[in-house]
Parts: structure tokens; C-alpha cells; sequence
């Protein structure tokens, strides 16, 4: 009796085992139409917040040299998005500079508009 034959005589699953319940075309294309609206709408709250001259002066080079007291946490983290926002980005490449500025000015109009809570913040921290 050769292997075949054994796997013959196995008990074969019924069909209607085998059928696994179907996601409806249209419930999959509602999710999806669903999460890129979300993402889409986060994007756009993102991007309005700066002014086209503030991009602009997000656009000019950086010259002078800083060095700043990071956690290792921190810093692996600004490493890592750095090299994965480049893989992304069309145009050049991502620095960590560019990540550093850019919060920086998200902390400036934070500093703005939620001082009080900012410096709630800043006092649990030290």
C-alpha cells in the first residue's frame, strides 16, 4: 500500500467546513474608504498648521551646530524615523535636523496657544 493510498483513505473535510466566511466586497472597501479618510484628515490638520512661511523658513539650510542631551530612547527614535521617513519621501532625504526644527516649531506654537498647560508639564518633569 503506497502513500497515496493512505492519503485516500483519510477522512476528506467536508465542503462546507472548508468555506470560510466571506467578508462582503462592499464591508471591505468601506473599511478601507474609512481609514484613508481618517489618515487623510490627520494629514490635513498636520500640514495646515504651518504657514507657507514657515515652510519656507523650514526650508532654509541649517548652519550652525548644536549638541543636545538625549535619552538613548530619544535619540535611537530620531535616528530610526529619520532613516524611515527617507525611505518615504520623494524628494532627498530626512534628517534628523529636519525632525529636530520641525518639532521645534510645533513647541513654539504650542508654546502660543497652551502655555499654562506647557508649563504644567514642565514643572511634573522636574
Amino acid at each position: 500500500m503506497g502513500i497515496y493510498d493512505k492519503l485516500s483513505k483519510l477522512e476528506k473535510p467536508k465542503p462546507d467546513q472548508l468555506v470560510k466566511e466571506k467578508k462582503k466586497p462592499t464591508e471591505i472597501l468601506a473599511k478601507k474608504k474609512v481609514s484613508k479618510k481618517q489618515s487623510n484628515i490627520v494629514s490635513n490638520i498636520t500640514i495646515l498648521q504651518f504657514s507657507d512661511d514657515e515652510i519656507e523658513q523650514l526650508r532654509d539650510p541649517a548652519y550652525m551646530p548644536h549638541t543636545f542631551r538625549l535619552t538613548r530612547k530619544n535619540l535611537e527614535w530620531i535616528k530610526d524615523t529619520a532613516y524611515q521617513l527617507s525611505k518615504e519621501v520623494k524628494r532627498g532625504k530626512v534628517s534628523q535636523a529636519d525632525i529636530l526644527r520641525i518639532a521645534i516649531k510645533l513647541f513654539e506654537d504650542i508654546l502660543a496657544t497652551n502655555k499654562a498647560d506647557l508649563i504644567k508639564i514642565l514643572e511634573k518633569i522636574k
